[in-house]
């Protein structure tokens, strides 16, 4: 089943990826929280097709299955959630929802130290700071988080 979802997220049919994520994430006992984010990245997917009509009923379908993979994730929060729903929030064009959760995320600790992901948060709030024109915080982003 995973190997057929991965050709068809490979070759871009996130339609049919919709649809078996769907058919598996109500086929598991405990929810996994991975189909929950994988249905919304799909969605998330599908809506930024260029010729795509219902965008809003799309992203809001995305946002509804990530939220439904943050609870399913449990407490405490970590850095990786609050990265994935920011990511999402970027891809779609909702800049200041985006910077709200990926500050969220550089507050928050990673699940395990070897996937702290504070380098690739720190980038994309510094490509909303710069494509808004704040050159000034996305300097202060890139020198305080990504130090080499």
């Amino acid at each position: 089943m995973l190997s057929t979802l991965t050709i068809a997220k490979l070759t871009s049919n996130y339609k049919y990826c919709i649809n078996e994520y769907a058919i598996v994430s109500r086929s598991v006992e405990h929810k996994e929280p991975l189909y929950l984010l994988m249905l919304a990245v799909s969605y998330t997917n599908i809506s930024c097709a260029r010729f795509m009509d219902k965008k809003a009923y799309l992203v809001s379908h995305a946002l509804g299955w990530i939220f439904k993979y943050k609870s399913v994730r449990g407490k405490p929060m970590t850095q990786e959630v609050y990265y994935n729903i920011g990511r999402l929030y970027h891809q779609v064009g909702l800049f200041s929802q985006a910077v709200s959760f990926y500050k969220r995320a550089l507050s928050s600790p990673p699940a395990l130290p070897q996937y702290n992901l504070q380098c690739e948060i720190a980038y994309n709030l510094y490509l909303i700071y710069m494509s808004s024109g704040n050159k000034k915080l996305a300097f202060h982003t890139l020198s305080t988080y990504l130090v080499v």
